[in-house]
């Protein structure tokens, strides 16, 4: 008796692991779901670009010598080895061209309304292979996202559009930091959000800064006590940054500290001792 009860809570154990296993992949957001919600808060940028990496996506041309070579919009072309591939580019009004490409075949055929021959791609691999031309995510569509080949560099590189470095002060260095008078909200509030997903931060602060050998007017200033210091930014820094960056006032430069507290001769640091921080782990 007390065997088949045992075997009953299992299989009851085991359904609801099958299910909770099932309702995460469910709940696992799409390329344009990510789209849209990167469109909306910059927060969800690192996520957007993670996924854009990791997916395929569809885009106009065609396949010489592919067995599979086709003239319906209902299937997409397979690449083999040895096959050539040509890509359709688009014009903008000056005449640059990009290449169109689109995160599903629901979103193509939305967009492209004739018969056309596509072709199913890797992102991160079409991102190698066309360099130097500007990419435009969803075209036309409500949400796109262009591309430029600076962006695309840096995307393959550290899986986002920016790349942070963070400030070390090696050497006695006179500044000027303070307070910033046009206090830049959206990029705070964007911060907030985000912030709590990296575990190792325990403060951020901001403040507004110039240092004379590195830049000619004050930049906006983001200092970070993270636990594992500089180790542990390289492994966050370009998640932190493409936030920052994209959430900023447009013209702003982001510049970021390692904050170390305990330093009491460096004065930069001792600035923040006495400062309220914008974000507190909790």
């Amino acid at each position: 008796m007390i065997k088949n009860i045992g075997s009953v809570i299992l299989n009851f154990c085991n359904k609801i692991f099958l299910a909770l296993n099932y309702l995460i992949i469910m709940e696992e957001r799409t390329l344009e779901e990510l789209l849209k919600l990167a469109a909306n808060d910059r927060a969800h940028a690192p996520e957007f670009y993670k996924k854009l990496l990791s997916s395929e996506v569809y885009l106009l041309g065609l396949i010489e010598k592919a067995s599979n070579l086709i003239n319906s919009k209902e299937e997409a072309i397979s690449l083999e080895p040895g096959d050539e591939v040509n890509f359709t580019f688009w014009h903008y009004e000056d005449g640059t061209q990009f290449l169109p490409i689109f995160s599903s075949l629901n979103m193509l055929q939305s967009v492209i309304k004739e018969d056309s021959q596509y072709i199913k791609f890797p992102a991160k691999v079409l991102f190698e292979m066309v360099k130097g031309i500007p990419i435009f995510l969803n075209p036309k569509a409500q949400y796109g996202r262009e591309f430029l080949p600076k962006e695309i560099e840096s995307l393959l590189k550290n899986q986002t559009t920016q790349e942070a470095k963070p400030i070390l002060i090696e050497k006695e260095t006179q500044v000027l930091i303070g307070h910033p008078a046009n206090y830049p909200q959206n990029l705070i509030d964007t911060l907030n959000k985000f912030l709590p997903k990296i575990t190792q931060v325990r403060e951020a602060y901001l403040a507004l800064y110039l240092n004379p050998t590195i830049d000619d007017k004050p930049v906006l200033l983001i200092a970070i006590d993270i636990e594992g210091g500089i180790q542990e930014y390289e492994k966050i820094r370009n998640g932190i940054g493409t936030v920052a960056q994209e959430s900023a006032p447009k013209g702003e430069i982001i510049d970021f500290l390692l904050l170390d507290k305990s330093d009491v001769n460096n004065s930069i640091n001792m600035y923040f001792r006495d400062k309220k921080p914008f974000y507190k782990r909790t």
